[in-house]
């Protein structure tokens, strides 16, 4: 039988026979460039994407209202989410971050020192029965931790695709969002200001722009470990 021959090819660093490929487009929208804040806002956050949101948290909460034992408890009070009032709860939540109180109850107080506007579009109750029962997958799914935010995860990355024309130079990194709360899957990123909370694989343009990002469930994901950027690329 014949001896099979071993590999001859070795690295080189003669680079003039490498063929390059020119980069011939410019990072750009692919869609008309929105007038104003909320235009950007609904680039992201579309009608179909809220509807989904509503549909879960409906399923969701009711099933907590079947599951409660105690007539008193606020969930019995429960009413179908809609769609414009999930909008007007999307508005509240994020006003809390440009006008900032100690807890949620306080942007319902009726003292002069706490006025604010949040008791002429929605109630407190309401509000945070809202807040408990927003949910991004359905219930009847037996769905694991990294599936309840799986939803918004894609939903962000289809339309990064969809909307925009990346630069030629690219990079993988990694962010950390903060977390306060209980996490059953926390990760540590040594030598960071804020090092534990929920640790993320970003591709990112130079500007800092995020294209695509993934979340690291634990240190069994198909992605962790050693060269790890490698397989997220």
């Amino acid at each position: 039988d014949p001896v099979p021959s071993r590999a001859t090819t070795c690295w080189s660093t003669d680079f003039s026979s490498i063929r390059k490929i020119p980069f011939t487009r410019t990072n750009t929208l692919l869609v008309p460039a929105p007038n104003n804040p909320r235009d950007y806002f609904n680039l992201f956050v579309s009608e179909d994407y809220l509807q989904k949101i509503v549909d879960c948290s409906n399923r969701y909460a009711e099933n907590l209202k079947n599951l409660s034992n105690q007539f008193q408890s606020r969930i019995t009070q429960w009413k179908s989410l809609t769609l414009e009032e999930l909008k007007i709860f999307i508005g509240l939540l994020l006003h809390t971050s440009t006008a900032k109180m100690n807890r949620v109850v306080d942007y319902w107080k009726i003292h002069r020192l706490y006025k604010s506007v949040f008791p002429q579009y929605m109630s407190r109750n309401r509000f945070q029965l809202i807040l408990r029962c927003l949910y991004f997958v359905d219930v009847q799914k037996n769905a694991d931790h990294i599936d309840k935010c799986k939803l918004a995860i894609d939903n962000f990355n289809n339309v990064m695709e969809s909307i925009y024309y990346p630069c030629k130079h690219l990079s993988v990194g990694e962010s950390m969002i903060l977390w306060h709360g209980r996490l059953i899957f926390p990760q540590c990123i040594k030598g960071r200001r804020h090092k534990y909370g929920i640790k993320l694989f970003v591709l990112a343009e130079p500007n800092g722009t995020i294209l695509k990002t993934h979340i690291l469930a634990s240190t069994m994901d198909v992605i962790s470990g050693k060269g790890h950027a490698e397989r997220r690329v």
